[in-house]
């Protein structure tokens, strides 16, 4: 298997898809509803009971090392799922907008830096 991978004629990149195009039609409208409280370089990923996870590379300074910071967990409740996968494209904009308002009190307590989370999990529908 070695020799078949260094035999290969093919240079080898390093693969690249961001996550958010991978998100369902429900958790990316909670997605494109939240993300301006987070930095621009952040990643999401959609994780299973209705989580999404959110980190983005902490760089500090240019010979110190970088690192992630602490993970942001909204999960969101079966029965708001279930609301914004049944509603049209328009209302599932808006149910989600509504819930920016959740996120960002939560991340009020929130230090990127710490190694532990401190703003929990933000649950949304409850």
């Amino acid at each position: 298997m070695l020799e078949l991978v260094r035999s290969s004629p093919q240079p080898r990149i390093a693969r690249y898809d961001p996550a958010w195009d991978d998100l369902d039609e429900a958790h990316a409208a909670v997605w494109d509803a939240v993300r301006h409280l987070f930095p621009a370089h952040a990643m999401v990923d959609q994780a299973d009971y209705g989580c999404l996870v959110v980190s983005w590379l902490l760089r500090e300074g240019a010979r110190r090392a970088s690192h992630f910071a602490a993970p942001v967990v909204i999960r969101i409740e079966p029965g708001l799922l279930l609301a914004l996968w049944t509603c049209d494209e328009e209302s599932r904009r808006d149910i989600a907008s509504l819930q920016a308002a959740i996120v960002e009190e939560a991340l009020d307590s929130y230090d990127p830096h710490s190694r532990e989370t401190r703003c929990g999990v933000i649950v949304l529908g409850e």
